[in-house]
């Protein structure tokens, strides 16, 4: 088996075990970590965990019903403060495409922001309900990897579903074909370089991939994307916290993507990228 990214033969086993009950592979060449060694058998146990995991406990209605006002939705909510503040700068016209949407809260309150929302999410309970949800914008069932859709987008969104594709190439590829001239596609993985992260990646987690901040960055230029930005991300300290909370009242940013902060590799639990189309 060759790795996706560099296509250098697995050879090195990390573990025998995983939360997928299959080895993982390290590729020593681009630090990618590779869940198991045939795609069949991956898809079909990813499926049957990814069901169990996150479609059977999925939460319940209340939390769009009530604009998504409980303790899970506003930690997320805090996650996209940060992640809207990082690509703001990048954000060109506002056509709108989220891959996996989950409860729809992400989707939700892009809407607010005033964009032409769009979204795929293979939860038909979910779809159901986000589109009860949005004003103007629909979501549609849909796999990652097989979405069929129409027209092109000014900003692509995966955030935290990435890691979980069977063939992100594969997906990489249909993102090209649907950005505008303009348009980015943002990601969002956890951190596979932080210890702590990689552990609970491989075995709490149904994960097909774990990516390091190289092996990401080598799979999205080989599929043809420039890279605008890349940057590690953690929650703050309480210290931290306090001293935003204190600046801010002097109308200071210290820390200009807060609720998360800039940081380094081995204590960031997430690797943020934008990508635009180099053929713009």
């Amino acid at each position: 088996m060759n790795c996706i990214s560099c296509n250098t033969k697995l050879v090195t086993e990390y573990s025998k075990d995983s939360y997928m009950k299959l080895p993982i592979y390290f590729c020593n060449k681009c630090d990618l970590y590779v869940t198991g060694e045939n795609e069949k058998e991956v898809k079909n146990l990813s499926m049957k965990l990814y069901k169990k995991e996150y479609w059977d406990k999925r939460g319940t209605e209340e939390s769009i019903i009530t604009n998504y006002s409980d303790i899970d939705s506003q930690g997320k909510k805090r996650q996209w403060i940060s992640q809207f503040a990082y690509c703001k700068p990048f954000f060109k016209n506002k056509k709108f495409l989220e891959i996996g949407c989950g409860l729809g809260q992400t989707i939700f309150w892009f809407e607010e922001q005033g964009f032409e929302v769009s979204g795929i999410e293979p939860d038909e309970r979910n779809v159901l309900l986000i589109n009860q949800k949005l004003k103007s914008g629909h979501c549609n069932v849909g796999f990652a990897e097989e979405f069929d859709i129409s027209g092109d987008y000014d900003v692509i969104w995966i955030s935290h579903v990435f890691e979980h594709l069977i063939r992100p190439d594969l997906f990489l590829r249909k993102c090209k074909e649907h950005l505008t001239s303009n348009g980015i596609l943002f990601i969002e993985v956890p951190n596979c370089e932080n210890t702590n992260i990689l552990q609970a990646s491989i075995f709490k987690n149904p994960s097909t991939f774990h990516f390091t901040k190289r092996a990401l960055i080598n799979l999205t230029t080989k599929a043809g994307f420039k890279i605008e930005r890349c940057d590690y991300f953690r929650s703050p300290s309480k210290l931290e916290g306090g001293l935003n909370k204190m600046l801010k009242k002097m109308s200071y940013k210290l820390y200009p993507y807060y609720p998360k902060i800039i940081t380094n590799n081995k204590i960031g639990t997430d690797i943020r990228i934008i990508l635009k189309n180099t053929l713009n």
